[in-house]
């Protein structure tokens, strides 16, 4: 020890707890091995916690990351519904264009967005597993559009969706595997 640092005072303190065997002294230095482990305990619950709190903003950033992808997917989900409903558009205008002898169509044109917006409110209320009644599908078609059709014509769209929907119609998507003729 660099005894020019120290006061004289405190130089004959330390000589005297060195020379002497007092009981105190032992009980300090006992006190100080005790200090060790304290120190140790608290170094390892410091450890803990902060690998507590690792794992705790670990959870919050793939809680983040899950949110940030299912808003994503939900934007896509939201505009693959936008694309499917303007490909339906334009088959139907394609086919009101060219009716072919089919009254139903020739009497179609011109409300062609109208049956367009009805036809995907009425595949999203189908994906949800809802029952399609007439006025519950008047109330999605109103309440997505603002504009206010009563039950009766809710029924006469559906049916003329579902005709369009069928085999031959602008609107009919195969399903399942085709037959290949062999």
């Amino acid at each position: 020890m660099d005894e020019s640092k120290l006061d004289a005072a405190d130089v004959a303190a330390i000589e005297a707890l060195e020379q002497a065997e007092d009981p105190a002294w032992k009980r300090l230095a006992r006190l100080a091995g005790q200090s060790r482990l304290v120190r140790k305990e608290r170094t390892r619950e410091r450890d803990l916690a902060l690998a507590e709190a690792e794992a705790q903003a670990k959870l919050r950033i793939r809680a983040d990351r899950k949110r940030a992808k299912d808003a994503d997917r939900q934007r896509q989900h939201r505009a693959s519904k936008d694309v499917q409903n303007q490909k339906a558009l334009e088959r139907l205008m394609r086919a009101t264009a060219n009716p072919n002898h089919d009254k139903r169509l020739e009497q179609l044109r011109g409300n062609e967005v109208a049956y367009t917006r009805f036809y995907g409110e009425l595949r999203e209320a189908r994906e949800s597993g809802m029952k399609v009644s007439g006025a519950k599908l008047a109330k999605l078609y109103n309440d997505a559009w603002d504009e206010n059709i009563s039950r009766d014509t809710a029924i006469r769209w559906r049916t003329i969706c579902l005709h369009l929907e069928a085999k031959g119609g602008p609107w009919f998507v195969r399903q399942g595997p085709t037959k290949r003729a062999g």
